[in-house]
């Protein structure tokens, strides 16, 4: 479901540099960065990309941050509007319930473990939230 999505960088405040997907390629270089946590706008400076490593570059490692840093230069330039979150089934890059609710639908790999069946029958109340919560194992019960 997730692949669905894209993000679209404004200003980098919203959108996680490294755990984000926001550029096509990202390098095998991850444990080595300091700032796991970091926003696009705190690497990304007037000067360029400000990344910080735990140690030294190997070779092997440095031809890949020079192909990354090559992806990342091809990436737009930050601007002053928000980064937003846009659902690519839609034209508008608006989410809709109804085009989820497709996606699972034809999806064999998901009818083998939704609880289609537990959904129709009433025992989970019919609301779109809570129905993603526990498609999601988010609910917080013990």
């Amino acid at each position: 479901m997730w692949g669905n999505f894209v993000i679209k960088v404004g200003n980098g405040r919203k959108t996680m540099f490294w755990n984000d997907v926001w550029v096509r390629q990202t390098p095998l270089i991850y444990n080595l960065n300091q700032q796991k946590l970091a926003t696009i706008s705190e690497v990304k400076n007037a000067q360029g990309w400000n990344l910080s490593f735990r140690r030294f570059l190997n070779d092997w490692e440095v031809e890949r941050m020079v192909q990354f840093y090559n992806t990342l230069e091809q990436a737009k330039s930050l601007n002053f509007e928000e980064d937003r979150l846009l659902w690519k089934l839609d034209k508008d890059g608006k989410f809709r319930v109804k085009a989820a609710y497709k996606l699972l639908d034809i999806s064999t790999e998901t009818k083998e473990w939704w609880p289609w069946k537990m959904i129709r029958k009433g025992k989970i109340p019919h609301k779109a939230c809570f129905t993603w919560l526990v498609a999601n194992q988010a609910i917080l019960t013990q």
